[in-house]
């Protein structure tokens, strides 16, 4: 994938939940907005972040350091209840 002409990649082994409370605001390059607006890409990109986080709520740890996604998840949903 390209972002500012610029070949890149985005590590859906590192998601972790989170709610809106947390964000500050969009992801910002140079000053200028980033957005993916190519709506195919956008469901590729969903399907395999699906395909991730079956695996994740599974147990399957990409990397030594990885947080405990389903803890956090719990915890986001008693934040929001």
């Amino acid at each position: 994938m390209k972002i500012f002409d610029r070949k890149t990649v985005l590590l859906f082994q590192d998601m972790f939940p989170v709610t809106a409370k947390y964000i500050d605001g969009g992801y910002m390059k140079g000053g200028q907005p980033v957005r993916i607006a190519d709506p195919k890409l956008i469901q590729a990109l969903e399907k395999n972040a699906r395909k991730i986080i079956n695996l994740l709520h599974r147990g399957v740890r990409f990397t030594p350091t990885q947080p405990d996604i389903n803890k956090i998840e719990r915890m986001m949903l008693e934040e929001l209840e």
